[in-house]
């Protein structure tokens, strides 16, 4: 009895073996009786070209972008400058004097700096000379009545500080 189950077990154990030898001898068949094929070197090569250039149409588009909202973010901020000094000002009831040099704008109240803004390196000033810019305790701002940034790319911003609109940054004139 013993004997027979073990011929049973070695039986059904060979036949495990052979049935997944042929369904793996079958499936390799298979894949040639259908005609499969990999992806040819030259298939390959079209597919990576067709990419590089797509990408070097649609990333001359976004650098161009990313310069514009740089140039639209620096101008932002520093009217945001502008208005704290403004703000501390009239708090203070001390003038705020802003001067530019070095690619870096400075807030001075009674001869101490109190705020720095440097200017990222692809943003420049429209201007040779930025004459001092005096925010006085009566909410009134002395300097130029704009101030103009430039990107790289030419692309331009004003910042205007006018008594009756206040500090502005218009980028219809600079877009």
């Amino acid at each position: 009895m013993k004997s027979e189950i073990a011929q049973t077990n070695s039986f059904s154990s060979e036949k495990r073996s052979n049935s997944s030898f042929s369904r793996a001898q079958a499936s390799s068949l298979d894949v040639k009786r259908s005609g499969a094929r990999g992806i040819t070197l030259i298939e390959l090569l079209v597919v990576m070209v067709l990419i590089a250039l797509v990408s070097s149409i649609v990333g001359g588009a976004m650098g161009s972008r990313f310069d514009t909202i740089a140039l639209q973010t620096t101008a932002t901020q520093l009217a945001a400058e502008f208005q704290k000094a403004q703000t501390v000002a009239r708090v203070t009831q001390i003038p705020v004097a802003m001067t530019y040099s070095d690619r870096t704008f400075r807030f001075w109240k009674a001869g101490k700096a109190v705020a720095v803004y440097g200017l990222p390196s692809s943003i420049t000033v429209g201007v040779q000379d930025l004459p001092t810019y005096v925010f006085l305790p009566s909410g009134q701002i002395l300097g130029a009545g704009s101030l103009e940034l430039q990107n790289e790319r030419g692309r331009r911003i004003r910042i205007t500080t006018e008594s009756l609109t206040g500090i502005r940054v218009r980028f219809e004139a600079a877009l």
